[in-house]
């Protein structure tokens, strides 16, 4: 919950979980954690924030501003603040595009 406060640091970039959502995809979690490659001990710690974070409702705006701060080297364009550290936001960017993203 803290990760999903400090991120709410992006104006208008997180919605509130969707407890529909949320409580779907945790009933339905049991095969997640039979996969050691993605969920690492504490499995249950690093679900919870898996799922937690797929159930959050996002806008396209919201990801439109998310993507430009990473772009930005982790500062938002709207306001000119400092949302991440260039460092970790180089490192996000350089996993996303890693991934095909």
């Amino acid at each position: 919950e803290k990760k999903i406060e400090k991120a709410a640091a992006i104006p208008g970039t997180f919605g509130a979980e969707s407890p529909t959502t949320l409580n779907s995809e945790t009933a339905n979690n049991g095969d997640k954690l039979k996969s050691p490659i993605i969920f690492k001990s504490p499995g249950e710690v690093a679900l919870d924030a898996y799922t937690r974070a797929c159930s959050l409702k996002l806008t396209v705006q919201d990801i439109a501003v998310q993507a430009a701060v990473f772009a930005n080297d982790g500062v938002n364009p709207i306001n000119d603040s400092r949302v991440l550290p260039k460092k970790i936001a180089r490192h996000v960017v350089t996993v996303m595009m890693s991934c095909g993203m």
